[in-house]
């Protein structure tokens, strides 16, 4: 079984390789759009046939909504199309770890309505500097 310096150096090198391998994707994307038949379209995808690979190049918008200028100008939509906006509840961790350890019987309440599950455990490896 190797010890934990061992797969702590084995980490670091991965996650290393992890990071050159994403910048040259990155590079190697920008190439690829440069020479792919992309018809640019604000939402749509364009596939490139070169014989020996399908490239399909997939364009998307992202759109946010500032909630104050929704507010000044909400009352000038029409009723039927107000539902292209869609407000929904969100947890505020935060909050909610401060009602669970400050309020027991409000949290009993609120747990109710909320679904755990365990995210994956974080690892950070930090070489150090001999000598110190």
């Amino acid at each position: 079984m190797e010890n934990i310096n061992t797969l702590a150096a084995r980490w670091s090198t991965a996650k290393q390789a992890e990071e050159s391998g994403r910048l040259a994707r990155l590079e190697i994307e920008a190439l690829i759009l440069e020479q792919a038949d992309v018809k640019q379209k604000p939402d749509g995808s364009c596939t490139t046939d070169t014989g020996a690979f399908k490239v399909t190049v997939t364009h998307k918008t992202n759109l946010s909504l500032d909630a104050d200028k929704w507010a000044e100008i909400r009352d000038q939509i029409s009723p039927e199309l107000l539902s292209v906006v869609n407000y929904k509840p969100a947890l505020d961790p935060k909050g909610v770890k401060w009602v669970r350890e400050n309020n027991a019987a409000q949290y009993a309440i609120l747990s109710q309505a909320i679904t755990a599950k365990p995210a994956k455990p974080g690892v950070r490896v930090v070489a150090v500097e001999e000598g110190k």
